[in-house]
């Protein structure tokens, strides 16, 4: 059996996220100067990065157990994650007091995180 730990993985993945939230917030202060905005939006993307991977982890715990019965058991986990995505990037255009940039970019910091660990532990 896997011996995953979804709170060891949300850890490791919180330590990263917040890394790059300060990396990206540090590269915008360069361009855009010192912007509330831009740090509301990157916790909101980054709230939402969360409880994406909340549910994900959920989704797939509960198909693991039932055996994945029915069409296509991920899609209705699928459609949450991309509404909850959506809805992220809706309320960033609606209120100008979020800026979109920030709320978007965690939503590829997964990607970055595992592309850079598998660099530096050498595909381990």
């Amino acid at each position: 059996m896997n011996s995953f730990n979804f709170k060891n993985e949300l850890k490791f993945i919180l330590l990263w996220t917040l890394s790059l939230d300060l990396i990206a917030y540090g590269i915008s202060v360069l361009f855009i100067g010192i912007n509330i905005r831009f740090l509301i939006g990157l916790a909101l993307g980054s709230t939402a990065l969360f409880i994406n991977l909340w549910h994900l982890n959920r989704s797939v715990s509960r198909i693991a157990v039932s055996g994945g019965r029915g069409r296509n058991p991920m899609m209705g986990g699928y459609l949450l994650r991309s509404l909850i995505a959506c809805t992220v990037v809706i309320i960033s255009f609606r209120f100008d007091w979020i800026n979109t940039v920030g709320a978007v970019l965690p939503f590829f910091y997964p990607k970055v995180i595992y592309t850079l660990y598998s660099i530096v532990k050498g595909g381990k």
